[in-house]
């Protein structure tokens, strides 16, 4: 069950491979080995889900592509894997939605399966007091009194955002969201159940982001509704099946193992240096985390406003954590599984088991404050399974089977994605740059921090991807 972080030796063992393949002329892509040119229409940079699409598109469009990815895998923070039963997991993103038009497309395309996340039987809800309650998911368990004041909460935050606009951020920028949510909501319950929430879901302290960042990142999903309905379905095979699906039409065009460390922009076009080689582009797309671009060598070549909008983001913290059994405990005495336990050391629990799998999985998300926490009192994989194994004691109030596996992934120190879900602008970060992300010269930006639907989301990466590479066309084309 060791984590599969990536170490500087790793890094340089893959670039050495790669470089021993551009020795003998040809390169590794997702099919094959294929000879190697070294001027292309568009160079895209990763090979995530935004990545694959802006190549995939560009390259049906009848342009010339070379993908550059740094890992020796395709997914980018999607990342499926099989554990040792034959049972396969998602270590990375996982969720779709029939809200998600663009994932759901694509999923359709590549004739994938699904089942729900949301599965028949009780909830368990567990308070800041660590007392658990359950009830049937369709209402938090809160007194008459405490219902009240949550629809009272949850009618204001849905006005603020139903009246949200651009026009709004030079106040906006300014406050942080922890503030804004307080001010929002009805007592501390309530800043507990939304604002933890929210903190869960952006895997980051409100506190570290404003008000404008929160409310812009709530529109691309639809407000509230969308927020309510972003996570149905798990992908059967894993979230790994749509990434490795968009590869398959990019035979020959895709570089792995082939970190990226100088783009350097002049009138005619891009230079991109990478351990694989040097290329040229008359456009570039840009596919990874915002985090990473001062290790592509970047950021020199953008303006300084731009610069110090990069300067405020905010890396968002999550462990994601799955643990194996022989047979599905949870579901004895009509339980789903499914555990809701807003700002804890575990939340989002639900039963992640795939249909007709011999053994039984139970997903966890430690994320945002909670991430530091759990880091520091279990700072490697087995210690955060056997973690999670004693909060499901503790919470079922019973002695629990132990673990027959499981794994439990580490994106803080994932060296070529530096965090997950999604990273974010901090306070002010808005002001600096409304536009951080529109094409500037010969170079375009993709990647679900892009998006302007269902931003840190695979819908939005998908959506940055075809955004990317319909604009690239129309320039070429011009």
């Amino acid at each position: 069950m060791a984590t599969q972080n990536w170490t500087r030796r790793q890094m340089l063992g893959t670039a050495a491979g790669a470089s021993a393949l551009m020795a003998a002329g040809v390169s590794a892509s997702a099919t094959g080995a294929t000879a190697q040119q070294l001027s292309y229409d568009v160079i895209v940079v990763g090979g995530g889900l935004a990545g694959l699409t802006a190549a995939r598109r560009a390259k049906e469009q009848g342009l010339s592509v070379l993908l550059l990815e740094a890992r020796d895998r395709v997914g980018g923070r999607v990342h499926s894997v099989a554990l040792p039963s034959g049972t396969r997991i998602d270590l990375g993103a996982q969720f779709i939605s029939d809200y998600q038009l663009n994932v759901t497309a694509l999923g359709k395309e590549a004739s994938i399966t699904t089942h729900p996340v949301e599965l028949p039987g009780d909830y368990l809800f567990v308070t800041s007091s660590g007392d658990v309650t359950r009830y049937d998911g369709d209402a938090d368990p809160l007194s008459f009194t405490g219902q009240m004041r949550a629809l009272w909460s949850y009618f204001r935050l849905g006005s603020a955002m139903d009246g949200f606009s651009a026009t709004d951020m030079a106040a906006l920028d300014t406050i942080n969201a922890a503030d804004f949510m307080r001010s929002k909501v009805w007592g501390e319950d309530l800043d507990r159940l939304f604002g933890g929430s929210y903190a869960d879901g952006l895997c980051m302290r409100l506190e570290q982001i404003s008000a404008y960042e929160l409310m812009a990142q709530s529109e691309t999903m639809g407000g509230l509704e969308g927020a309510d309905n972003a996570e149905q379905w798990f992908i059967h095979g894993g979230a790994g099946v749509l990434a490795d699906y968009q590869a398959s039409h990019l035979e020959g065009a895709i570089l792995m193992g082939a970190p990226v460390s100088a783009i350097v922009q002049d009138t005619e076009g891009v230079t991109v240096t990478s351990t694989g080689g040097t290329f040229r582009g008359r456009r570039v797309v840009i596919a990874v985390p915002p985090q990473l671009y001062p290790d592509l060598g970047l950021t020199p070549e953008l303006p300084a406003e731009r610069q110090a909008a990069l300067a405020t983001f905010q890396l968002g913290r999550v462990y994601k954590t799955l643990a194996e059994f022989e047979t599905p405990w949870w579901r004895e005495g009509g339980l789903s599984g499914a555990i809701v336990n807003p700002g804890g050391m575990f939340h989002g629990i639900s039963d992640a088991t795939p249909a007709g799998a011999s053994t039984h999985l139970l997903v966890a998300f430690t994320s945002g404050p909670s991430a530091d926490a759990l880091g520091a009192e279990a700072p490697d994989e087995d210690a955060r399974i056997a973690a999670f194994t004693r909060f499901l004691s503790k919470t079922y109030g019973r002695d629990v089977p132990d673990a027959i596996g499981g794994r439990s992934y580490d994106w803080n120190t994932d060296g070529f994605s530096l965090g997950g879900y999604s990273s974010r602008r901090g306070i002010g970060g808005w002001s600096a740059t409304p536009d951080l992300f529109a094409p500037y010269q010969h170079i375009h930006f993709a990647g679900t921090e892009t998006a302007d639907e269902w931003r840190s989301y695979m819908d939005g990466a998908i959506q940055s991807g075809e955004r990317a590479a319909r604009a690239i066309s129309a320039e070429l084309a011009a």
